[in-house]
């Protein structure tokens, strides 16, 4: 997998941060914001890259076995590798207003010590990017995941019951995503709040460990599958794909982080000065994910 930018006509900015305003170095809250790890959804669930321009593109290789030549039919005969590419999906710079002002960071730090205040508000403020990251992450697998059968829990009341019958259909999927080319049996699933308890009690029942995490929405971790709640409360469908820390080239997507930043600016009614986020992410699919070989699935459940 690589990642290629295109340059951008001479004059515009291709910072890491585009299209976001210089911050002033006077205001250390944004020191503690840019180190705050507090990861979204498509952070957790997808391979992360860093563009350095506005377009970028992410590349892979793959061979022939699972395509066509000019004729509509597999040669055996001529086999190759082929170079795909799929673009990312930059979503606009759209400042977050906060309503939060510096001096009431202020009051918060003489309350609370510096170091306390600015760390708890930086995470109020990271999850504020988050929401929106979550927003565009579900959007983005609902238009990309490939829909299977709904799945029907047999007893709703039976927490492992519940348990083995999601698991055996994301792990069916997770095997299917691997059974035209090999890819990587490391995968996620994104499992709805009324489902994800099942897999929770049941875990931690028979693991006697908890591996839940609140900042990344991560609830479970069988093996080479991870479990999170869909952010999504209302949410029936569940979403797999595939993500391999160690070779994002077998990642079902990406996600590019051009950056975040924390800018203070004046409000014309009260002339306070207010803090206000710039966040720009993207999103892509790995360009080895299509109809007939995907690298994404979902299923909705049903009573």
């Amino acid at each position: 997998m690589t990642l290629n930018e295109e340059r951008a006509p001479i004059g515009l900015n291709t910072s890491n941060s585009p299209n976001i305003a210089t911050t002033d170095s006077k205001f250390p809250l944004n020191d503690v914001f840019q180190q705050t790890d507090l990861p979204s959804l498509g952070r957790s669930i997808f391979a992360t890259v860093k563009p350095n321009g506005p377009l970028a593109g992410i590349f892979t290789l793959t061979d022939s076995h699972h395509t066509t030549d000019n004729s509509g039919t597999y040669n055996p005969d001529k086999p190759r590798l082929i170079l795909k590419r799929s673009n990312l999906t930059s979503f606009p710079s759209k400042p977050i207003m906060t309503e939060l002002t510096v001096e009431a960071v202020r009051d918060l730090e003489a309350m609370y010590g510096p170091d306390k205040a600015r760390t708890y508000v930086a995470k109020m403020l990271r999850g504020l990017c988050n929401n929106y990251e979550n927003e565009k992450t579900l959007e983005f697998l609902e238009n990309n995941a490939i829909e299977t059968p709904a799945l029907s829990v047999s007893d709703e009341a039976n927490s492992e019951t519940m348990m083995f019958e999601i698991t055996q259909r994301v792990q069916e999927l997770a095997l299917k995503m691997n059974s035209k080319t090999k890819r990587t049996f490391s995968a996620y699933a994104v499992i709805p709040y009324r489902y994800a308890a099942s897999i929770m009690t049941s875990f931690s029942y028979n693991t006697g460990k908890n591996t839940t995490n609140t900042d990344n929405l991560l609830v479970a971790n069988f093996a080479l599958m991870k479990y999170y709640v869909n952010p999504d409360y209302d949410s029936e469908t569940a979403y797999v794909g595939l993500r391999s820390p160690e070779d994002p080239f077998c990642s079902s997507a990406f996600f590019g982080n051009y950056g975040s930043q924390l800018q203070t600016i004046k409000d014309p009614e009260t002339a306070n000065d207010v803090i206000v986020i710039y966040n720009r992410f993207g999103l892509t699919t790995n360009p080895n994910h299509c109809e007939n070989n995907p690298m994404l699935y979902k299923f909705k459940f049903t009573k």
